[in-house]
């Protein structure tokens, strides 16, 4: 199933809709414009309905109603605020416009809109706040914009309600149109079980590559990777629609909104689960264990287990592709048994019930692999791949030899010598099919719960009416005043974006009041689109504001061209005869709005505001020659063009220089806030891993609640690492903007005056610059994904055998130390070391006597004793599996490795930060342990965990 986002009908429907709508109001404006004067409704006034109507239509219902109503909202708080600032600027001029006075009041209000705001969305939260947003901003501009060519304070009035209630009707245009039932915007409550169905069946479909893949060759990493992109595609067009839902206008036939919050941890369970068993797949296995767990008994209860989970979840997507009206998951070309089509409610708990027999009976071969129980033909299959591999008499039980690692003392890599290498090697492989077989059991629980809990009907859907708790959060943004908690909060978040928010204002309307207007820049009729020009283009990140600032003025540029090529071909203004010029590029600007972005946004206002201005030149009077036309077109093209030339240039000078709020330096705290959430995850499986290695029986922790809060801390330091923002380039996304940044070389250099200023300096050592911190980003969320699976492993009991791999070697205990401080110290003492490199301060201080590199050596050094200490203890222990039904030694072995693939992407990543290269020197200790075996993976191969 496609999703939004990428159907083409979706977008040409999205297109026509707003084509129509700009039509509609386009016409509408005509005839206001051609009944009225000038000085009561002008053309350029009624500009703006036609370009809000472009700007709020998007394919999703709920996405229309939340811009429309951001924008109504704002209109009825701003208006009257810039009004209320305009009045008071008249006042302290002696009832008289004077610029320079309005200038500081606009600039003022342009602070304290801003501050309000955000008091209003710390009060409002965790709802969304729907009024006084920055975009927004522009509503309060528009009286302080009309009131620096000096009116009369009738005109500015009507003026000023006249563009309010053009914008008013261009947004209420758009958001009817979207409702209406031929040219309607997809309902988004409708799509929420439609790209949860997509969900499912990409699940599945990765549920049956790792069920077929044996060996991580090229061709099934490719398949891995593609069945995964399908699934974070899935989850995003899931995680949209699901947002935009909560923002339409009445209820409609959907489910509750917390059944859809346990489906997406089920399903998220359920893809952590499936990567931890594929990435177990991706190092490879020796072709004893590949023949004995893929080959034989065991493996065909490994795909039979598998095979039923994906069946499972095809039959969730059956369902809920039935309930949302799409078409069902297509068939599976090579086993068309598994292909599900529109399913009931009973036979998705058939199904999920076939899912956990399944998992029964894998798990009841798992028992059965015992010297006193074993099947007699896994036996013979067993004693076939052992004579393969070592030689072995017929007194040595061969099963029993394997279980226990006893055969690796048979191989000749053990009697040259190397046996403290071999122990290890062994030992991992051991810890990778405990994970994988613990990621089968995770991962196919998940799949029967999503399948069970498919509703049997529809139920209603909280809207924004009744979720929102005071339509768009217009009540928080008035009470924001009287809550004096709330406003040191919201100066510390907003103070430098407001800062330059006004300084920006303040100097164009200095400058338009020292500076003598002329037909070019600065224009008799005030600054107004210079003004619009920087409210748009600051954003509260310097990235950001780079990006759009380029993008505008090349929007700008293309508007222009267009405007007067259309003046040219029909040889006067005439809006009737434009109308089908209007229609064309609105469709064509709108269709290919993702691949144009914000540029093609600005060509479409651009083109507006000279069509529209030319027809107030002229006012529909006598003919005007060919050529004069042309001039005056040209005229104000190029007008326009240096007033956006002017507002970027100064949004650029202020971005960079005055009080900048920089994405690489967002990223970093984020960066650190990930590093400091995996070291607490990772001190916690230390500290686990030692009450399960005491030799005094000391009781294990098993608080679920702390397990559950750590993975959803880890879970919102990933997703605050990755999906900054709205995750739009140029509005909010941080790695993006990072990129810009790096691009523009503002990414380094020295704060001055307590933040305010800042100046270029590359003489002295710093925090790490935006190239450093974004090569680390990949490392970091690899960091924080396998931190999350070992909760995942922490989370259930280990069972009584969990000491098998820990307590029968006190270097075990010795390694890790009373409560795991001996671990733990070294581990934080790291994460300061990689935090002060983050901050740019010196890598050896009082609180950390020792170098990047030094700690990082130290830890490994750790971490490969304490390996080869739990494979001595393994074989001590005879083998992983015990008496036990739980399977606890494998738990804590499947524990050890998660923890050791933690701490070395924890080292990868401090030495990323301090500038070394340290791919091959931190992946160096594991392959010393994997070479052990004769499939060993490749580069690109071993990446597989990575993603």
């Amino acid at each position: 199933m496609e999703t939004v986002g990428q159907i083409r009908q979706a977008r040409a429907s999205l297109a026509f809709r707003t084509a129509c709508s700009v039509l509609i109001c386009c016409i509408i404006s005509t005839i206001l414009s051609a009944n009225t004067s000038k000085e009561v409704f002008s053309y350029a006034e009624g500009s703006l309905a036609p370009i809000l109507a472009f700007l709020v239509p998007a394919v999703l219902r709920g996405d229309t109603n939340k811009t429309s109503l951001t924008f109504v909202m704002s209109s009825l708080v701003l208006v009257p605020l810039g009004m209320a600032i305009c009045g008071l600027c008249y006042v302290a001029g002696d009832l008289r416009w004077k610029p320079w006075i309005l200038a500081l009041g606009a600039g003022f209000g342009s602070f304290l809109a801003i501050l309000w705001g955000v008091a209003a969305e710390i009060l409002h939260k965790p709802r969304v706040l729907l009024t006084g947003s920055y975009v927004a901003l522009l509503m309060f501009l528009l009286p302080l914009a009309l009131a620096f060519h000096e009116p009369t304070t009738w005109n500015w009035c009507l003026d000023t309600m006249c563009m309010t209630g053009s914008i008013v009707v261009g947004n209420l245009m758009s958001m009817a149109l979207s409702h209406l039932p031929l040219t309607g915007a997809e309902p988004a409550q409708r799509h929420v079980p439609g790209t949860a169905a997509c969900k499912a069946a990409a699940l599945a479909e990765m549920f049956e590559a790792v069920a077929i893949w044996q060996k991580p060759t090229t061709a099934a990493l490719l398949r891995h990777r593609q069945c995964r992109l399908r699934i974070l595609t899935a989850s995003h067009e899931f995680r949209r629609a699901t947002a935009a839902a909560a923002f339409e206008l009445w209820q409609m036939p959907t489910a509750d909104g917390e059944e859809w919050e346990v489906f997406s941890q089920e399903a998220e369970s359920c893809r952590i689960a499936l990567q931890l068993k594929s990435g177990m797949l991706a190092f490879g296995f020796s072709p004893a264990t590949t023949k004995l767990w893929y080959q034989g008994a065991l493996g065909e209860a490994l795909r039979r287990s598998c095979f039923t989970a994906a069946y499972a979840l095809r039959c969730a997507a059956g369902r809920l592709a039935k309930l949302s009206g799409d078409q069902p998951p297509p068939e599976v070309p090579a086993a068309p048994w598994l292909t599900s089509d529109y399913t009931t409610a009973l036979e998705c708990q058939e199904a999920a019930e076939q899912c956990r027999k399944g998992l029964e009976s894998y798990l009841k071969e798992w028992q059965l692999v015992d010297p006193q129980h074993a099947d007699p033909t896994f036996r013979q299959q067993l004693e076939d791949v052992m004579l393969e591999e070592v030689k072995y008499t017929d007194s040595v039980n061969p099963l029993e030899m394997f279980l226990k690692g006893d055969y690796i003392m048979r191989t000749e890599e053990w009697t040259s010598g190397r046996r403290e290498r071999v122990k290890v090697a062994a030992f991992d492989e051991a810890c990778r099919q405990s994970a994988l077989l613990l990621g089968v059991c995770q991962a196919a629980t998940a799949a029967a719960n999503m399948a069970q809990n498919v509703p049997e009907d529809m139920r209603g859907f909280k809207g924004i009416c009744c979720r929102s708790g005071g339509l768009s959060g217009l009540r928080s943004w008035l009470k924001a005043p009287f809550y004096c908690r709330v406003w040191p909060e919201a100066f510390r978040k907003a103070r430098s974006f407001g800062f330059r928010m006004a300084t920006a204002i303040s100097s164009i309307g200095l400058v338009f009041a020292l500076a003598e207007p002329n037909a070019v820049w600065p224009h008799r009729n005030g600054p107004m689109w210079t003004l619009v020009t920087i409210v748009l283009i600051l954003t509260p990140v310097q990235g950001a504001s780079l990006q759009r600032s380029l993008r505008r003025f090349c929007g700008t540029a293309l508007g222009s061209l267009l405007a007067a090529g259309s003046i040219a071909l029909v040889g006067r203004p005439d809006l009737r005869i434009l109308s089908s010029h209007i229609f064309a590029l609105c469709f064509a600007l709108k269709f290919f709005e993702p691949e144009l972005q914000y540029a093609g946004t600005v060509a479409f206002v651009t083109y507006m505001v000279v069509i529209f201005s030319l027809t107030d030149e002229l006012d529909m009077g006598p003919e005007v020659a060919h050529v004069e036309l042309m001039r005056r077109s040209l005229h104000l093209a190029l007008r326009r063009c240096l007033d956006v030339a002017v507002g970027v240039l100064t949004t650029l000078v202020v971005s960079v220089f005055v009080a900048p709020d920089r994405a690489v330096d967002e990223l970093r705290m984020r960066e650190e806030e990930a590093l400091r959430c995996a070291a607490k995850g990772m001190k916690a499986a230390c500290q686990l891993l030692a009450s399960h290695a005491s030799p005094t029986d000391q009781e294990a922790s098993s608080n679920t609640s702390q397990w559950t809060e750590l993975r959803k801390e880890i879970t919102s330091s990933y997703e605050s690492l990755n999906f900054a923002g709205d995750g739009r380039p140029g509005v909010g996304d941080v790695l993006e903007d990072a990129r810009w940044e790096s691009a523009w070389g503002v990414d380094g250099g020295v704060l001055l005056l307590g933040g305010l200023l800042w100046f270029p300096s590359c003489g002295r050592r710093g925090p790490p610059k935006a190239k450093h911190c974004l090569d680390a980003v990949v490392t970091v969320s690899r960091l924080l994904r396998s931190v999350q699976t070992l909760m995942g492993i922490c989370q259930s009991d280990f069972g009584e055998d969990a000491q098998r791999p820990l307590r029968h070697d006190p270097r075990v205990w010795a390694t890790l130390g009373p409560d795991g401080e001996h671990f733990t110290a070294l581990l934080e003492t790291t994460l300061l070391s990689a935090v002060h490199t983050l901050t740019g301060q010196p890598a050896a201080t009082a609180s950390v006597p020792a170098t990047v590199e030094e700690l990082t050596e130290r830890l490994e050094e750790r971490m490969n004793q304490l390996f080869e200490a739990a494979a001595n203890s393994r074989l001590r222990a005879g083998g992983l599996v015990g008496q036990s039904p739980q399977l606890g030694g494998m738990k804590a072995a499947a524990a050890l490795k998660l923890l050791e693939l933690c701490v070395q992407n924890f080292i990868q990543i401090c030495r990323q930060l301090d500038g070394g290269n340290s791919e091959d020197a931190t992946m160096s200790g594991y392959e010393s342990r994997t070479s052990h075996s004769s499939e060993k993976c490749q580069d690109s191969e071993t990446e597989e965990w990575t993603v």
